[in-house]
């Protein structure tokens, strides 16, 4: 029998068999979570203009000679306005929150710093705390010409689309969403608004499956239910194999109804591994099938188990769609947080723990909830994320540091 390969050879394989798929593009409205595909590099800097960062009064700091100074107003600028006057000694400018800054100008005088005086055009204005440059940015202070600001491989965010937007860009290229069926399988299932019979479950993989290819940024098929025999899963694998990717939910173990990876590979499904030194997860298969025409469908055949496939998503799944949407960072990312409760780990496979976080007066940390094993769906609710905890048997005190995989919604 093959050895089992660790997480990371798994990782590493997804990564080395799925090619970034195609571009298409996207208005900018429709863009959150969707993948960039190209360097977005200013044309512009920012801001355009020296500009105000409050409303008040633009002054020369070489005026401020007292803590309270008088000076005469030239105009009020607004804006969206440019102001006529340049700023002369004893004068100032009456200056709104972005508007343009009046040459001469080097710093901003709060409003709430000044008091109109009897004779009219003139304020007083209290100089306490104002130096040059307080109260205003210069132009290009934030970026510059040519300067790349969004990264191919970027998920656009909302800040994304703000940035975006000012910098009046309305259509953007992103990776084509894949599309992503999903195949539940077991004599046992019945879905899930239907009542149970003897020895029966309801079938919580596949809407599970489904929230969590949506959350990748995929698009779901729920294929329904394969039963354990070789012509439904022959029918509905072969059909199942016209999308990008194909996830079936049990029959990946060893018992003699695990009739998956024999389907698949009368399927044309070649290989790339089956098992992973993993708690939980064991039995998780990948493959690829690529048709005459160039085309690829990459399979996953998941644990049965609920939480070992919420769990192989995450770790593996997630990482392929990553991949295939050219994200710049298709790997998880393990925090490193303080462990708030001991706990005793045990077995030969590094184990995936579902674990919350637990606010202190000193600050965050992680502890383990109350769980059963992969059957026991309770326990992903009570918890926030997952403390990896390595193959071996040993007690881990409070305040160790643990590595902790926080899941995206």
């Amino acid at each position: 029998m093959a050895s089992l390969i660790s997480v990371e050879e798994a990782q590493s394989l997804l990564l080395d068999h799925i090619s970034p798929t195609s571009l298409e593009s996207c208005n900018l409205p429709q863009a959150l979570g969707r993948t960039l595909r190209e360097d977005f590099v200013s044309h512009q800097s920012s801001p355009l203009f020296d500009k105000s960062l409050m409303d008040g009064y633009a002054v020369r700091t070489q005026d401020l000679t007292s803590d309270v100074v008088t000076l005469d107003v030239l105009e009020m600028v607004s804006a969206g306005e440019v102001g006529r006057h340049e700023i002369a000694e004893g004068e100032t400018v009456q200056i709104m929150t972005g508007a343009p800054l009046p040459n001469g100008a080097d710093a901003v005088i709060p409003v709430e710093k000044s008091q109109p005086v009897a004779e009219k055009q003139r304020v007083e204005l209290q100089t306490s705390g104002i130096s040059p440059e307080t109260n205003l940015i210069r132009a290009g202070a934030i970026l510059r010409e040519g300067q790349t600001l969004i990264s191919a491989g970027t998920v656009i965010r909302p800040a994304e689309i703000a940035l975006l937007a000012e910098y009046g860009r309305a259509d953007i290229s992103v990776s084509r969403r894949p599309f992503v069926s999903i195949l539940a399988t077991g004599d046992e299932l019945v879905p899930a608004g239907e009542s149970l019979g003897p020895g029966q479950i309801r079938n919580s993989n596949a809407p599970m499956l489904e929230s969590q290819v949506a959350s990748a940024g995929a698009i779901p098929n729920n294929l329904g239910i394969g039963r354990d025999r070789l012509d439904d899963l022959r029918e509905k694998i072969a059909a199942a194999l016209t999308g990008d990717f194909l996830l079936l939910s049990g029959g990946v173990s060893a018992g003699e109804k695990d009739l998956v990876p024999q389907v698949l590979k009368e399927c044309g499904v070649r290989e790339i591994f089956h098992k992973v030194r993993v708690k939980p997860g064991k039995p998780l298969w990948f493959g690829v099938q690529e048709k005459p025409d160039g085309k690829k469908t990459y399979v996953f055949g998941l644990p049965g188990n609920p939480v070992s496939s919420m769990l192989c998503f995450e770790v593996f799944v997630r990482t392929a769609i990553r991949q295939f949407l050219g994200q710049s960072h298709p790997l998880p990312v393990l925090r490193k947080l303080r462990l708030g409760k001991a706990h005793v780990a045990a077995g030969g496979r590094p184990t995936y723990y579902p674990s919350q976080f637990v606010s202190h007066p000193d600050g965050l940390s992680v502890e383990p909830v109350d769980w059963k094993g992969s059957s026991d769906l309770f326990a992903p609710t009570q918890a926030d994320c997952w403390i990896l905890f390595p193959a071996g048997d040993r007690e881990w005190p409070v305040g160790e540091m643990v590595d902790v995989l926080i899941p995206a919604l």
